[in-house]
Parts: structure tokens; sequence; C-alpha cells
């Protein structure tokens, strides 16, 4: 990926390590490739389906990585059956771009809590969630869902028909739906209840007392609780105002089980963060642990994010000057905590400053 010369990103890459290493989650290192074996068993879980393959000299079939979680999974999974893991990564995978179809480099940084994931653990994942697009934008919003919630309400659903009338309340279809549900053996106040799941979301506090009404088994009032007590620690630590629920966020259910995530800055209307509970993906690899964590994709943010600071404090401008002079100007000003630039007088200038200093 082609960084602009005075890019935010290092500068967000680093907020972000520092913020999820001070909740106790450490760096990891992945390899750059993995065998394309890891993907052909797992292509349900991959959205994009096409992988970059290369024979390897030693005849092994490798991929470039369309996806980081499979190999965390890979790494940490067997530790975490005795102890949880907390990790983040920041990562590059490879995947169809656009309408295009032609592949792109896309830069991800993320973390994963794999090991037994409790009401807490699921409010401090969304908590970063909400932390990370802070550090991006103060123009945020993250929104919520629960694919239990959901899929508890269909309880007893040819699997067929489930994902069929899933799919129509992810695209908000109510005439789809209407249809789907034709097809289907329940009950008319079950119908009804499926039908008020494309207009509930928004505001948190009134869309879970929506949600305790529609509740009819444990499975819906366990994913009704989870998002109630993510909502209180949020609220406890004031981060409440910038989530909602969104019932339409149910299109991974191939990969997530409960709890999804998905998170949005007010300068790019496509989501920056994904992210959610994952416990399928890691029994699939014969672990018995649970999973949850979050990707943010960062490619759009130089281009659509322009930082209010200046690219550097001082300019140093000299015409004919001693080198040494000049050395000891730009120490004694990085000594203040400054970042300085010097450069002749006369020279084109492409990046901002704050105020010159002239030799």
């Amino acid at each position: 990926m082609n960084w602009a010369k005075f890019s935010r990103l290092p500068e967000i890459t680093k907020s972000l390590k520092q913020l999820y290493g001070q909740y106790g989650y450490k760096p990891i290192r992945l390899a750059r490739f993995e065998e394309y074996e890891l993907y052909l068993a797992n292509k349900n879980f991959l959205k994009h389906g096409e992988v970059i393959t290369f024979m390897n000299t030693d005849g092994r079939l490798l991929s470039l990585k369309p996806d980081v979680t499979l190999s965390v999974i890979k790494s940490v999974a067997a530790q975490s059956q005795s102890c949880n893991q907390k990790v983040f990564y920041s990562d590059y995978v490879y995947r169809p771009s656009g309408s295009s179809r032609s592949y792109d480099e896309f830069y991800q940084i993320g973390l994963e809590y794999i090991g037994s994931i409790d009401e807490y653990a699921l409010a401090e994942i969304a908590a970063l969630a909400a932390k990370s697009l802070a550090v991006i934008s103060p123009d945020y919003l993250l929104e919520l869902s629960h694919v239990s919630f959901v899929s508890g309400l269909l309880d007893g659903v040819d699997e067929g028909l489930r994902k069929e009338i899933m799919a129509c309340i992810t695209a908000k279809s109510l005439h789809g739906l209407e249809s789907a549900l034709e097809k289907v053996s329940l009950d008319d106040d079950t119908k009804t209840k499926i039908r008020m799941l494309i207009e509930l979301g928004g505001d948190f506090k009134q869309t879970l007392q929506s949600m305790r009404g529609l509740a009819i088994n444990e499975q819906m009032e366990t994913a009704a609780r989870e998002l109630e007590t993510i909502y209180r620690v949020l609220e406890r630590i004031g981060l409440q105002d910038n989530i909602k629920i969104d019932f339409s966020m149910i299109d991974d259910i191939e990969y997530y089980n409960g709890i999804v995530l998905r998170g949005y800055i007010k300068e790019i209307p496509t989501a920056v963060l994904r992210g959610g509970r994952y416990d399928c993906l890691v029994r699939k690899q014969g672990y018995s642990s649970n999973a949850m964590g979050f990707a943010l994709t960062l490619n759009d943010i130089d281009q659509k994010t322009k930082s209010n600071d200046s690219d550097i404090d001082v300019l140093i401008e000299y015409d004919s000057c001693d080198p040494c002079l000049l050395a000891e100007t730009a120490e004694r000003l990085t000594a203040e905590g400054k970042t300085v630039r010097a450069e002749k007088i006369g020279t084109g200038r492409d990046f901002t400053y704050r105020e010159v200093y002239r030799i």
C-alpha cells in the first residue's frame, strides 16, 4: 500500500497499539504466507472466496493471507485451552477490491481474545472498539448486533429458509421477508416479531426494551442480557453516546455466532471496523475455546481524514549557513519536544508548519 509522505497511519497505529497494550493485549507476529490448505478447509468462513496462491520452492502451495483471524487461531488457540490469549496485530491482507475484482492490499490492525469469554470480556472488547474508532475520529459510530437473538427467533426453521429470512432482514426487505415467511410454519405472533426485526434498532436503551418484549426463549434472553451488559459498562465509562443497535448486521452468520461489531467514522461511508464473536471458527480448528475480536481496515484513512495539525512544528530556513549552527539549532528545538525540518530558502514545500526559524 502506498502511504502518503506525511501519513497519519503511523500515528494511528502507534496509538492503537498503546491502547491495546494498556489492556493486557500482547503483540503477535504472524507469517506473511500460509498454506493454501488452511483457507481451503475454512472457505465457508471467508467472505471473499478468492485467494492468491503460489507454489513454494519446496512444492507446497502457499497463499497471501486474505484473513488474519485464521492465522491467529492457528498460532495461539492451543495455549488458550489453559490460559486466555489476548493478542493484537498489524498486518496486510490481500482480497478482491470493489467491482473491478482486482486484488488489493489492505492494511489492518486488530485484536483477538481467545479463551474463556465472560460478560466483562464482551464489554471490554466493545469498549476497545469504540476507543479505537475515537483514535481515528471523534465523529464515529459503533453499531452492535447479536446473531443469536435473531437465530433464536427462527428456532426450528429449515436452514435454507433461515438463511433466506436473515438475508431479507440484512437487506431490510419487507417484501422479500413476507415471501419467505409464507414458506415457514410459524405462528402469527412469531412472524410478527420477525417482521419487527427489520425496524428494530437505533437508540440503545429503547431497543433493549423492545428486545425484552420479543424474546421467546433462553437463547434470545441471553443475547439481550449480553447487549445490556455491554451498554451498562460503556455507559459507566462514558462511551454510550456513539453506539446503537442494528439487527441488519447479521450477514456474516457463517463467521459470527454472537455479538457483531461494525464501526464507522463520519468521513468514510463504509465500515472501517468489523468484528464479533466467532466460537464456531475456533471449534472447527479442534479447540473448545471461545473467541471474539475486531479489525480496523485503514486504507482510506489518510485520504478521508485530515488532521488539523501541521506536519512539523518548526521550519528552519537557511541560505549560507554553517552546518554546525544548523545542527545545533535543530538539536535545541528537538530537545524542547518540537519537530523540525531544515530547508534552504527558495526550495519547494509540500508540507505544513507552525512557525519559521530563519538563520
